[in-house]
């Protein structure tokens, strides 16, 4: 069965009915056209994902958001508002009269507890011998 070719118009032989390409370059070459058309395709889709277009708060201005939640066409105008909820958010604080200072109160210092080989430790000092003798010796009952 003849056919022709959908890449470069070339007349073929078909081994079967489905054949519509006539060479593997020509398979390459519509497997790239498939590919480029599908990613140009999902790109148009994540641009808008089908939001509706709005208002931006800042500016006014009529824009295409890309979220759910976006308040804002540009990276600017959303430095603006981020500015504003942050100065509204300590402004309300402030009247609760919760005070949000940067550096924190000096906590108060907890004593050290003397950890029982310090303390035997010093005691050996005391006796004149090394701590593994006084271990010694305090554990074959001589006592402190």
């Amino acid at each position: 069965m003849e056919r022709k070719c959908i890449i470069c118009g070339n007349v073929f032989q078909a081994k079967c009915g489905k054949s519509a390409l006539c060479s593997d370059e020509c398979r390459a070459e519509r497997q790239r056209q498939l590919s480029a058309a599908y990613i140009a395709k999902r790109r148009e889709i994540n641009k808008t994902k089908g939001y509706e277009e709005k208002y931006c708060v800042i500016c006014g201005k009529e824009y295409q958001p890309t979220s759910g939640k976006q308040k804002t066409c540009s990276e600017r105008c959303k430095k603006i508002e981020k500015a504003r909820y942050q100065a509204e958010w300590y402004r309300e604080r402030k009247i609760e009269g919760v005070h949000y200072d940067k550096t924190e109160p000096e906590k108060p210092k907890k004593a050290k507890k003397k950890d029982s080989l310090t303390a035997d430790a010093v005691a050996a000092h005391k006796l004149g011998v090394s701590y593994g003798q006084y271990i010694a010796y305090y554990k074959r009952g001589g006592g402190k």
